[in-house]
């Protein structure tokens, strides 16, 4: 009697404790550590909402992206000025003279000595405003003088692009602006691990914003562009962490890299050898999002959110190729209940071998 009363108790463990394979998630299940969770179906009305909050999301383009400002001289610039029908104040150290002697170097606070004029502050004027001051001040020693003013080397402002770049570098800020694209092609262009869309571009004030260059790529939304300015530092991350998790009744369960192009269901999916066609119940397909907090502890959840979508159906199907992934998306197929069930029998026959070795070894003792 207590041989079948131990395998009862076995068997009622094996069947609520011991049962291979996930069941499908639930509220209840998701809620039980204190995280509030709710369960949406994925439906049109889903996907006419993640494409509204992608349009929210792309700001207008702001004054320093669209205004073209000209470029203002600053200290360590080269200038090549030039006065026409007067070598000698062209090039004052003759006809051949050294390369270090070519061109006017702004000095560190900002000014040059020109003949006949003396020392002048450049600094934070245009090439024009430049030439009009000159030729004010030679007026006085040239009648009609003709000034003429150009940048032989951009030497002041730097901004630099690091991260997964083709060859991170220093770039010199020229008087043909420079944009967040022109710099990273500039830096060698970006790499197949490069994570286009949380770009970090942090200003010398301090101040960062992260840049989503995927949406200009694929939509050619300008507004995620910018004109760079001195000092600004371009920061492209690795997308080893831009990741969504395939788990269940898939051929190869794991994590896979979502890139910068739109990540569905379906590609997920696909990218995991699809449903285990033998084991799995496409009508119970689930996504698990978990929501952080908007507080200061911003590791914790406050929700998790999961959407549930019934494959069977050939809606279900456009349905999946529509719902955009996010990261750290956890994408589970359910197992088919008679699987389910089967693989709760087969550890329950194991439990019984087992058992009935054990007793065996008893009476021949």
């Amino acid at each position: 009697m207590p041989f079948f009363i131990l395998l009862f108790i076995l068997f009622t463990l094996t069947g609520c404790v011991l049962s291979p394979g996930m069941a499908p998630p639930t509220e209840q299940s998701a809620s039980g550590s204190g995280v509030a969770a709710e369960i949406v179906e994925i439906s049109p009305k889903i996907i006419q909402e993640q494409m509204q909050e992608k349009i929210a999301v792309i700001a207008e383009p702001s004054e320093d992206m669209v205004t073209i400002k000209e470029y203002q001289v600053n200290a360590f610039d080269t200038l090549a000025i030039t006065i026409w029908d007067h070598p000698e104040l062209t090039t004052p150290a003759g006809a051949n003279p050294p390369p270090q002697l070519l061109g006017n170097i702004v000095r560190s606070d900002g000014t040059i000595f020109y003949p006949y004029v003396g020392v002048i502050h450049v600094a934070g004027k245009t090439v024009e405003e430049i030439r009009l001051l000159l030729t004010k001040r030679l007026t006085s020693y040239i009648e009609n003088p003709q000034v003429d003013v150009r940048i032989a080397d951009y030497r002041s402002q730097l901004v630099y692009v690091t991260g997964e770049v083709g060859k991170p570098s220093t770039i010199a800020v020229t008087n043909r602006p420079l944009s967040l694209v022109d710099a990273i092609n500039q830096a060698g262009g970006t790499k197949i691990s490069s994570d286009l869309k949380h770009v970090s571009l942090i200003h010398s004030d301090g101040t960062q914003e992260s840049i989503d260059l995927a949406q200009l790529q694929m939509q050619g939304k300008l507004s995620n562009n910018r004109f760079l300015k001195a000092g600004d530092h371009v920061f492209v991350p690795n997308n080893e962490n831009d990741i969504v998790f395939v788990t269940g009744e898939v051929v190869t369960p794991g994590s896979k890299v979502i890139g910068y192009q739109r990540y569905t269901i379906a590609k997920a999916l696909s990218a995991a050898g699809g449903v285990d066609m033998r084991t799995s119940n496409p009508s119970q397909i689930y996504v698990l999002r978990g929501i952080k907090k908007t507080e200061s502890n911003q590791s914790a959840l406050s929700t998790v959110k999961i959407y549930h979508l019934d494959a069977n159906t050939p809606t279900g199907l456009i349905l999946g190729d529509q719902f955009e992934l996010q990261a750290h998306d956890v994408v589970f197929v359910s197992s088919a209940e008679v699987v389910r069930w089967g693989r709760v029998m087969d550890n329950f026959a194991e439990t019984i071998q087992t058992i009935t070795a054990a007793r065996l070894y008893q009476i021949r003792k």
